[in-house]
């Protein structure tokens, strides 16, 4: 039986849509419908016909699975893809295409299989959809699908036990070339992740769907250090934590954003905060000495001038109505970042994230 405790810790910790304000949709797909069209149109696995590729999707699912099969086809394309979605009876429907047949040995194979069923043993099939208008909310959905790339690659690992293995079919589906032109140090791979050293931001990256093919083998290295894997191939206890794990991978795909990524995160999360405390405070449409030296304090005496200079001649009620837009504009630009990382900015200062909290309550 499997350990279903080690698999859900094993799911990496930015792979939540809580963590970025989102909801899981209900499935309503029908699972039939979608597999007589795959009847009609791909080719089934089985082991008359394709003995190879059943025996490593017998392989890769059948520690999760035990005795039950999940349903499996190949279609003719060339391309490096494979899919995974709920079938019938509650089990996966598996996809692959004959051109990753070709370029995969099948424990390499297992790997990707073991990939795909990631994807459906966390549900990220409900993960909502999100209008690709290429603001926040769109680029907090981009940054939840890449976390769930790393939760599946650290499935495809375990389904195929072995970090040499998923390694080499991570640098085949980045290469598109087989074991003709494959050395035996494939971990070399990883160290062009050495070289990433943008400063600018990467907007591709930012509203990419995965993180980068040397990020993610990077991942799997570090995955394969942990206690959790140790736990899962029967190694005695040991290896690193999987939060320092989580944590180097964050920063890992923090690095393919850019350096500026997170200077950018900074300033957009200390501005909001400014607007939604300016917005708690004047009420009124007056600024304290105590709310002054509160404002200085967390953001320089400048702003306490400029803010001065902003309520100036207006009505309380313009004052309201113009910082509650800019509070609201603002909140809205926090969504493309993990709500823990938002809580450990605003942690810097208590009292301000009271005023900050306490809009974030009012208006979400």
């Amino acid at each position: 039986m499997p350990d279903h405790k080690l698999l859900r810790s094993s799911r990496f910790h930015l792979d939540n849509p809580e963590q970025f304000g989102f909801s899981t949709s209900v499935h309503n797909r029908d699972a039939r419908n979608i597999f007589d069209r795959f009847i009609s149109r791909h080719v089934q696995v089985s082991k008359q016909l394709f003995p190879s590729v059943a025996l490593s999707v017998k392989e890769a699912t059948s520690w999760l699975l035990e005795e039950r099969r999940p349903h499996a086809f190949i279609s003719a394309d060339e391309c490096l893809n494979a899919a995974c979605i709920p079938g019938p009876d509650d089990l996966p429907l598996i996809w692959i295409s004959s051109g990753l047949v070709k370029c995969l040995n099948d424990r390499e194979l297992r790997f990707v299989i073991g990939h795909e069923l990631g994807h459906w043993y966390y549900e990220h099939y409900r993960y909502p959809e999100v209008a690709p208008d290429w603001g926040p909310k769109f680029a907090a959905r981009q940054q939840l699908s890449r976390a769930a790339e790393i939760s599946a690659d650290r499935f495809g690992l375990i389904a195929c036990r072995d970090v040499d293995v998923a390694l080499r079919a991570i640098v085949k589906t980045a290469s598109g070339l087989g074991d003709e032109f494959l050395g035996k140090r494939v971990a070399e791979f990883i160290a062009q992740a050495r070289s990433i050293k943008k400063v600018d931001i990467d907007a591709g990256e930012v509203f990419a769907t995965h993180p980068p093919m040397v990020i993610r083998a990077r991942g799997l290295l570090w995955f394969s250090m942990s206690d959790l894997f140790s736990g899962f191939i029967g190694l005695p206890d040991g290896g690193l934590d999987i939060q320092v794990v989580n944590e180097r991978v964050e920063k890992d795909l923090s690095s393919a954003l850019g350096e500026r990524f997170t200077e950018k995160q900074s300033r957009e999360v200390k501005d909001a905060l400014l607007w939604m405390t300016l917005h708690e405070m004047l009420e009124d449409g007056s600024l304290t000495r105590r709310e002054q030296k509160l404002i200085e304090s967390f953001f320089g005496r400048e702003t306490v001038l400029k803010v001065k200079a902003f309520i100036k001649d207006k009505t309380v009620s313009g004052i309201c109505d113009e910082l509650r837009e800019r509070a609201v504009e603002a909140h809205s630009l926090l969504a493309a970042y993990p709500i823990n990382q938002v809580q450990s900015l605003i942690a810097a200062d208590a009292q301000i994230a009271e005023h900050a909290v306490r809009f974030m309550n009012r208006f979400s």
